[in-house]
Order: structure tokens, then C-alpha cells, then sequence
């Protein structure tokens, strides 16, 4: 049996009657400083539920985006390791790189200004398309990137739920695209610079 239709004026006072939700005002300050040590959106959600505010990472993304901003982006600029860590992560996962994928790491490091587009990778490692070379850099970005504690880029940035990019640990996107309007990646200066430490691709 369905419920009767209440006037306007119920609804009104049944709204009156419902207790306010808690708002995350309050909790701006602790939002705030788990982004300053890199915590992401979801880690500071399950933070705060596990303290008892009734949140998710949607809702705090939300909240902290500055008001009148229209496009929704995520605030912070990626953060990249060292080169240091990069030498280690290097080292460690050396043996897991398959061949291809060490040729597209070579083809990025030995480009002009290390900037080179997913068809390049692709040519450089023999396949097809860019999707193979975004395929299998990723999973080279995410081998490195998971032993360094990457906190990967978006694939689309205006969206907090998006997959993560994993070639974002072995370089930034370019403002620019090239001239047939293509991606560009740009290998960061701290892999480079371990990838010279090494000795690799003399």
C-alpha cells in the first residue's frame, strides 16, 4: 500500500522536522592538511569515516574545490620522486622490464626534450597503434611508480573517480600537443636523471 501524497506545506515542515546533516566545514582544516602530506581523496574520506563523519571521497573532492569554479580540477600539481628513489625503483623492478619496454624507456630518454607522443612509443617497440605502447607503458609507469609510492595522475582530471594514469610516473603531460594534434608525455627530469645514473642506454 502506497503512502498518501502530502501537501507542500507537509513536505515543508516534515523538512523542518529532519535533523541537519553535519557538514564538513568544521573539517575543512584536517581536510586540508591530509592533502599537504599527500593523502588522496579517498584515504582522507576513509579517515574521516573512521572517526565517524559520514562521508566519501565525492563529497570531499566537492567540497574543497574552490566556489564559482565551474570545471571541476584537482588542485594540487603532481608530485614526483626523487631521483634517488627513481634509481632504486629502477634497480629493483630491472629484471621485470620486458624488451619492449625498455626500447619505448630508451626511445623517451633519447627524444628531444625526452617529449614523445604514444604513437612514437609504439613505432619504437614495433606496434601496431598507440594503444599498445599506452597499454604497456602504463604497466612499465605503474611497475616503477608502485615501488616509488607514486600518487598517479587522472586520466581525466575532472573527475575523481577516474583511473589512474600510470605512465604519470615516467613523465607529465605536455601543455602543447604536436602538430597533428597528439598527446605528448613528457619524461620527468628526475627518472632521466637516474636513468643516467645507471649507465642505461649509453
Amino acid at each position: 500500500m502506497t503512502s498518501a501524497k502530502k501537501s507542500a506545506a507537509e513536505l515543508l515542515e516534515d523538512a523542518k522536522r529532519v535533523a541537519p546533516r553535519e557538514s564538513l566545514q568544521e573539517h575543512r582544516q584536517t581536510i586540508a592538511t591530509l592533502r599537504a602530506k599527500n593523502y588522496t581523496w579517498r584515504e582522507i574520506a576513509q579517515f574521516l569515516v573512521e572517526r565517524g563523519v559520514d562521508t566519501d571521497h565525492t563529497k570531499v573532492f566537492r567540497f574543497m574545490q574552490p566556489k564559482g569554479d565551474k570545471k571541476m580540477t584537482l588542485p594540487e600539481t603532481l608530485t614526483v620522486p626523487t631521483s634517488d628513489d627513481y634509481v632504486n625503483a629502477l634497480t629493483a623492478v630491472s629484471s621485470d622490464i620486458s624488451e619492449n619496454q625498455r626500447k619505448m624507456l630508451e626511445h623517451h630518454y633519447r627524444a628531444h626534450n625526452r617529449t614523445v607522443t604514444f604513437g612514437e612509443l609504439a613505432s619504437a617497440a614495433g606496434y601496431a597503434d598507440y594503444r599498445a605502447a599506452n597499454l604497456h607503458y602504463g604497466k612499465l609507469g605503474s611497475l616503477i611508480g608502485d615501488k616509488v609510492g607514486m600518487q598517479y595522475a587522472l586520466l581525466d582530471e575532472t573527475n575523481p573517480e577516474s583511473d589512474a594514469f600510470y605512465s604519470s610516473a615516467i613523465g607529465s603531460g605536455s601543455h602543447y600537443r604536436n602538430a597533428a594534434g597528439e598527446f605528448q608525455l613528457i619524461m620527468h627530469h628526475e627518472i632521466a636523471k637516474a636513468i643516467a645514473r645507471l649507465g642505461w642506454f649509453k
